[in-house]
Parts: structure tokens; sequence; C-alpha cells
């Protein structure tokens, strides 16, 4: 019997089931880990953004909250799974969860509460969904179409046209999309994407393609280069193989059209993966490991990066197009009569090519090496252009730019050598291809046909290994930038903390008169990687609920550092630091920096490029709601920041940062206290956040502090 509507959703109680069992039947996530979630009721865990999250870490995955609208629903039910929906309920004020878990064609596969897999028209789906806010829509343009007194059939043509264009971007429901970690197994993630589908189709093309090439040229031969007179009967067999050979032709192209078809779906869906890897490992980076570096060093590994992602996936494709083509030819030759000399010089000059190859590969790190360092230096003397101009001397100007690009010469001429070999070795070929066909034609008795066939293979191992000469040198400068990025990878594989204890830490907190302790140090004490002497040492501190502490001190005294170890940037040696009873493993380091938000030192802060908009609500969510949007507008006209949104020609969403809008120091000093109140963390931490600030904006910016921050710590210079 098919289920009714109502047997396909699940209770909004039951959400930490649901996110599990969607999790495994997609399997995003490991049985093991499923079977260990520990079971949560909605009254202590309810359903929430930041709830779903850490479950989801806890899994191991990803969630992505999404908002659906009325003219966006039928797309994501089409393209977007495994996903979570939350979807108005017929009879409740709660919403009812809806499991997708993917989509083929016309067709939603869902998940019961059952745990039954029903697959369903995405129209009747669709219709479902949109059914409780239709409802709404249809009872208030009833009157009017009452009125109008249209015919039936005219009546419901103008009524869908009016939903449409009223509810064009109303939201219909809201959900999660779960999907694996960046830092999951290769693997896995192709898996995901479907890739292994397409290498098999790519391999069966490339295949083909060859087999095509082979027997065009068999045809060839038979066709065209027989000189003995032909009665009809073979004239008509000679036209037969020229129109086969053409039919071959047009089949090898379609083979190929094919490949490049593949090859490109599998880069597309591989440069995904790779882009997400990227961003997420560089968000893991510590900011201790890259503090000391600079703005070209940074251009650098961008650079490095988009040669990998350039190189990579499309070099992929092309060595084993031009691996086919080599092998193809040596088996051609190996089988044909009288060719094992062409096929044994095939073989040693793709020896001689590796062994060229391992040479400009053994050298090229000194070269590239060079070239980054001139682009990390161009780039850092751009940056400080003003303060080179002001202050040194123009005669030196341009000493160390003359050495650096006298040592980039050096190594080039030697890269060059190698470059050179390799180019040499593709053309020998060709004198030893022909050479050997002369020989064999010689000693020989050759048919028309075993001549098409050698020559055609001649000409397919000479783009082969026209093809490899070219990607060898794209390899090279691949792994050397491998060598750039690798600990942006390296920093991706790094395990999330999986703590759950924030989502319990409601039911541990006892109602009472007395102070509650949010945030407290037990002999803390910390030390900088590489360094001697404690930054901190032996540190107690206790930070109540509602208390508002000044932390002075001299500078180089410790302060930054004990603030940036509170707020988990970094992790103390020794000691116990506890944030509502739990220590950072237990809490999660996702739920911790939520809770205490932090707004580092100026130089340490950042305006980035995009709008004003984002720079406010980057921390809080993005994209951002309406309500969101109306917080940073509050708060910005607290902080006397709505001059400043009134001036801007674009107001909210004008550009700002380096090639936008330039904001002052004052400006950028609000901006970045904004951007911290907005989080709405239980613990603020300002780091001389009021030194930029004139009197009048900073009593302001203290007393929108004092209202929004329900507890604080400010550390300041005497």
């Amino acid at each position: 019997m098919p289920l009714s509507s109502s047997q396909w959703f699940w209770p909004v109680s039951q959400w930490p089931e649901a996110v599990e069992t969607l999790a495994r039947e997609a399997k995003l996530a490991p049985i093991m880990e499923t079977a260990n979630l520990p079971k949560l009721r909605q009254e202590e865990m309810p359903l929430s953004l930041q709830n779903i999250e850490l479950v989801a870490t806890y899994l191991g995955i990803e969630s992505e909250p999404i908002q659906v609208t009325y003219n966006e629903i039928s797309a994501v039910l089409k393209f977007e799974g495994p996903m979570l929906l939350a979807v108005p309920s017929l009879s409740s004020d709660e919403p009812e969860l809806l499991l997708v878990l993917t989509a083929q064609g016309q067709r939603i596969c869902i998940i019961t509460p059952m745990l039954s897999k029903i697959w369903l028209s995405w129209r009747h789906l669709r219709n479902r969904i949109c059914e409780a806010t239709e409802t709404q829509a249809i009872r208030a343009l009833d009157g009017i179409l009452d009125k109008a007194a249209l015919p039936p059939k005219q009546r419901d043509r103008v009524c869908q046209k009016l939903l449409h264009a009223q509810l064009n971007k109303a939201e219909v429901c809201y959900g999660w999309q779960l999907r694996l970690l960046p830092n999951s197994p290769l693997m896995q993630q192709a898996s995901e994407f479907g890739v292994p589908r397409l290498i098999l189709i790519l391999l069966i093309a490339i295949g083909l393609v060859q087999a095509s090439i082979v027997g065009a040229w068999v045809m060839l031969g038979q066709s065209l280069l027989s000189g003995d007179e032909l009665n009809i009967a073979q004239v008509s067999l000679r036209t037969a193989s020229l129109g086969a050979w053409f039919i071959l032709l047009l089949f090898g192209l379609g083979f190929q059209l094919l490949s490049y078809n593949a090859s490109g779906r599998i880069a597309a869906l591989l440069s995904s993966a790779y882009r997400r890897t990227l961003l997420y490992g560089a968000l893991k980076l510590h900011p201790n490991e890259i503090r000391h570096q600079g703005a070209g060093e940074f251009l650098s590994r961008t650079i490095d990066a988009d040669a990998i992602q350039q190189g990579t996936l499309w070099g992929a494709f092309e060595v084993v197009w031009a691996s086919s083509q080599i092998i193809s030819a040596f088996t051609i030759l190996l089988a044909s009569d009288g060719s094992l000399i062409s096929a044994g010089l095939l073989f040693g000059i793709f020896l001689l090519q590796m062994a060229a190859a391992t040479g400009y590969w053994r050298d090229s790190g000194i070269w590239q090496n060079s070239l980054r360092h001139i682009t990390n230096r161009m780039v850092e003397n751009m940056v400080g252009y003003r303060t080179r101009i002001a202050q040194q001397p123009p005669a030196h100007w341009y000493d160390e730019e003359y050495r650096d690009a006298e040592n980039y010469y050096r190594f080039s001429k030697k890269q060059a050598t190698f470059r050179t070999a390799l180019n040499g070795l593709t053309h020998l070929w060709v004198v030893f291809g022909i050479a050997g066909l002369i020989y064999s034609f010689n000693q020989y008795t050759l048919s028309q046909t075993e001549i098409a066939i050698r020559l055609g293979a001649i000409l397919l191992a000479l783009q082969g290994l026209s093809g490899m000469e070219k990607q060898i040198i794209a390899f090279v400068r691949i792994q050397r930038s491998w060598d750039q990025v690798k600990p942006i990878f390296s920093a991706a594989q790094r395990s999330p903390e999986k703590g759950l204890a924030a989502l319990f830490a409601q039911r541990h907190r006892t109602k009472s008169d007395k102070p509650q302790t949010l945030l407290s140090a037990h002999n803390l004490s910390f030390r900088y990687s590489g360094r001697g002497r404690l930054a901190l040492n032996n540190i107690n501190l206790h930070i109540n609920s509602g208390e508002h502490l000044l932390i002075e001190g001299p500078s180089g005294g410790g302060k930054s550092t004990l603030a940036s170890v509170l707020a988990g940037l970094n992790m103390p040696e020794s000691g116990l630091l506890l944030l509502n009873g739990f220590d950072r493993a237990s809490m999660g380091l996702s739920t911790w920096r939520k809770s205490v938000v932090m707004v580092p030192q100026f130089h340490e802060n950042h305006v980035f490029f995009g709008t004003f908009s984002f720079n406010l609500l980057m921390g809080r969510r993005w994209p951002a709601t309406p309500d969101d949007e109306r917080d940073a507008i509050e708060i910005c006209a607290e902080l006397g920041l709505d001059h400043l949104i009134n001036r801007m020609p674009s107001g909210m969403q004008q550009i700002v940062g380096e090639s936008g809008w330039q904001l002052s120091h004052g400006e950028r000093s609000r901006l970045y206290i904004a951007r911290a109140l907005l989080q709405k963390a239980d613990v603020l931490i300002l780091d001389e956040s009021f030194g930029a600030l004139d009197p009048e904006n900073m009593a302001r910016a203290m007393q929108c502090v004092l209202r929004h921050a329900p507890t604080m710590l400010v550390i300041a210079h005497p």
C-alpha cells in the first residue's frame, strides 16, 4: 500500500535520530559513529542551527543551513541531497521533518520514520511542501477572484500566476544539507560525486578511440595504397574500405568528444572538492603558523594552488591519453613482422625521456624557489612602496631585485638544457621511426596495409611522446608547487574536536542566586613554539556571569597571549581551562569559539574585500537573514556607524576593503566591535579595541558594549 503524505514526515522531536539515519543511509558517516551517538531528547536539545552543527561534527560530516523559497523549491529537490527539511505542518505549529536522500531524474527518494525508502514524483513532493504556504495565500486571493467571476479554468490559471508573483521570494521551508567534510578521503569524496563511473566511461572512450584510429589506418592502407590494376569487384571493395575508413574516423571523433566530456566533468567535480579542501585547510591553519609570513608568500601559495588545480586534473587526462597512444603504438609495432627494432627504439626513447625528466625534476626545486623568491619580494615591495620611496635612497631601490634576477637566470639555463633534451628526444623518434620503416621496406615485402599501419603507429607514438613531454614539464612544476600547498592540506586532515558537552550543559546548570562561573583558569601556563620562556605562568582567573573585568599591564606582559588562550586560539601548555564547567576537548572548539568571542588587536584584525554587511555578519551567519541585517543596522547606529552607512552609495551593500571603500582607523575599530557583538557570545574579550577612537566615539562604543555584552573582559594599557 502506498504511504499517505502524513507518513512521509518525522516528528521534530526525533531530529537527532533523523540526522543519524540520513547520514548513515547516505553513507556519509560510518555505522560505528552513528551507533555511538548519545540518545538526545528534544527538551534538552531543541532543533537549532548550533545543535545540528554539533551533531554533524560528532558524526564527522558537514551541515550547511539552507532556506528554500517558493521559486527555488523545485531546483533544491532535484539537485541538492541528502538534506533534512523542516516543512510547515498542516495540523500544528511545529514543523515536520522530511529526509531527502537523493534524486534521479523526475523522482526523489525520501526516508520515512519506519526507515523505509520511497520514491516520489518531485512535483508531488513539491506540492506537499508548498501546501501550507499556498493555502494561506489562496485564502487571501479567493475574495478577489470571486469578485472577478472568472470561468473555472481561467480562474485556476490566474490563481497560479498570482501565487507565483506573490510567493516568489517567500520561504516555504528551511533545512540542512549534509555532506562529507572536505578532509574526507579522496576516494570517498570521488564516490559521492560519481567520479568512478565517469572514469570508467573515460577509459572505455579512450580505448575505443585508439581502436578506431588503428582500424582507420588499416582501411586507409587497403583502399588507397594499392598500385595494382583492379577489376570492378576490387574497385567496389576499395570504395567500401574507404567508406569504412570514413565511418571509423567519425566514430573515433564521437568517442573522443565523449572522453573530453567525461574528463571535463571529472575535472569540474574534483576541482570543487580540491577548492573545498584548500579553503577548509587554510581556515584550519593556526594563526601562529602563518603570522610571520607576508603578503608575497601568501600570493605565492595561491599561485601554486592554482597551478596544481589547473595542471593536475587536465594534466592527468593528458597523461592517460598520451600513455594510451604510446602503448598502442608500441603494441602495433611489436605485433608487426619486422618491426621489433622500431618497437625497441620507441621503448628506449621513452626511457631516455624519463631519465631527462628525472634531471629536470632534480634541479627544478632551486629554480622554482628562485622564481617564488622574486614574486615574494615584488609583492612585499608593492605593499610597502610608500615607505620604501620615503625611506630608502633611490640608488639602492633595485639592488636586491638585480641579485634575484641574476640567480633566476643562472638556474633557468640549466632547466632549459633538460627541456631541450626532452624536445630533442621527441623529434629523434621521427628520424628513427621513418628509418626503421625504410629499412623494413627494403628488407621485407610489405603490403600496402602494413605500410599504412606502421606509418600510423609512428605518428601515433610521436603524438604520445610530444604530449608526455609537455606533461612532464607541467607535473614537475606541480610537484614543486605541492611543497608549498602541502601544509594547507595537512592542516585540513586535522581531526575536528567532537565535543558534545555543550549539548548537555543546560542540563547541569542549576538555578542559583550565586554568580555562575562562565570561564575559569587554574594554574594556566603557555609557551610559544620554539621559545624557552613561558609567556604565561600559573595564571588563575575566574569570570562570572554578568561581570565586566579590566586587565591592565605594560606591553609584552602577556595580556594578548592570555586573551588568545581564553578565546581558544591557543592551547595552554599546562593547567586547566573550563567553560561552563567543561574543558575545550569536551566542549569542542567550534562551540568554545562561539561562546567566547575575541576582538584582537587592530593589526591582527582585518576588513575583508566584500560588502559592509558581510564584514559585520561573517561571524554570525552568511548569507544573512533579514533579522540579521536589522540587528546589524541597530548595532551600527549605537556605535555611530549609521553616518558612514548613509554616506556610502550602496549603504550596507557597499564594497569595502583594500580595493573598495576605504574606512578610517576609528571606523574599522567600531566595525570590529560590531562584528563581535553581533555574534551574541557568552563572553566578549576586547583587546585594546578602544585605542583608535576619539573620546566621543569611545564613550559611545563603551556604552554600546556594556548594553550588549553580558560578560566582558577588556584589555588595555594603564
